[in-house]
């Protein structure tokens, strides 16, 4: 309910996420990876500009630490940027509480949920016979 009162927080919430997924190396290769791999089918010679520079080479041996590019820039360039975008959204759209108490709802109803729900004979069962051995266990320890 909380996206449908305010539709632009579905793009607030997408530029946040995509903020913090930059952050992470193995996602921010693959995203690289496949921007690069599509543009190149439109365009070569864009996608050409679109690599990482040339690693920097000390001493005759290549640099160890390297840098994570997106599209030819730096990663932290595009983290700024769709945190930049998503604050811009957030503060536009004024959903961002309407958002979070959606959000608390969907938590606080799963937990009512939890807590109020009877276990199944399966579980049970498996608590019988955990108790079971420890019970067992303190009789062959005698």
């Amino acid at each position: 309910m909380g996206f449908l009162r305010k539709p632009v927080a579905i793009l607030a919430s997408l530029a946040t996420g995509l903020s913090i997924a930059f952050l992470n190396d193995s996602f921010a290769v693959t995203f690289n990876e496949k921007v690069t791999r599509t543009v190149r089918q439109f365009s070569p010679h864009l996608a050409a500009k679109m690599r990482p520079p040339i690693m920097p080479v000390i001493r005759g041996r290549p640099s160890k630490r390297r840098s994570i590019h997106i599209c030819g820039r730096p990663r932290w360039v595009f983290v700024l940027l769709f945190s930049a975008v998503s604050c811009m959204l957030w503060l536009t759209s004024c959903s961002f509480l309407t958002v979070l108490w959606a959000l608390l709802i969907g938590l606080l109803v799963t937990l009512l949920h939890a807590s109020f729900r009877t276990p199944n004979l399966k579980a049970r069962l498996n608590t019988f016979r955990e108790e079971f051995r420890a019970v067992w266990r303190n009789y062959s320890e005698l």
